[in-house]
């Protein structure tokens, strides 16, 4: 909270008039973050040309604009693991993730490799999971290890991801 409190240029007591508990005001950040992020994320991949490596790099650094401190993302699942709430709000938001990364990249198999529709999906389905903790992992690397992790790890993602 103290991070909050000092970013915002607010009192606590402000804070809390619009917030009642350190958990929903955790909740509408990330909510609003992830939200305006996926919107992000269909601009990148909406002709279908661009690789998924490309379409995460770009969200990856789109996420960080908003984000200053990555460290507060992982208190925030930190709190998700003890936290009936902000587990909830974790689960939604990885959920909606995952299911647009899986059609980002059915869409992609589909335009660039000429798979089957029908195939791409399941096999956009299939990867999706680990391409949010391919984000996941970014961020927490981010978070520990600072900006300087940050280009090898995405050069890493790219390469591997150019193998779908």
């Amino acid at each position: 909270m103290a991070k909050i409190i000092k970013e915002s240029g607010m009192s606590a007591g402000a804070i809390y008039t619009y917030f009642e508990t350190k958990e929903q005001l955790q909740i509408d950040v990330a909510v609003g973050i992830v939200d305006a992020k996926i919107g992000a994320l269909d601009e990148l991949s909406a002709a279908g040309d661009t690789s998924p490596g490309a379409v995460i790099r770009r969200f990856l650094e789109a996420m960080l604009k908003d984000m200053p401190d990555p460290g507060l993302v992982v208190q925030v699942w930190g709190e998700a693991a003890v936290e009936p709430d902000v587990r909830a709000m974790a689960g939604q938001v990885m959920g909606a993730l995952t299911e647009r990364l899986g059609r980002m990249v059915a869409e992609w198999l589909v335009a660039q490799r000429g798979v089957p529709e029908a195939e791409a999906h399941v096999r956009g389905q299939a990867v999706a999971p680990a391409l949010l903790g391919l984000c996941q992992g970014f961020i927490l690397r981010r978070g520990l290890l600072g900006d300087d992790a940050a280009g090898a790890y995405l050069d890493a993602v790219d390469a591997l991801l150019d193998a779908l």
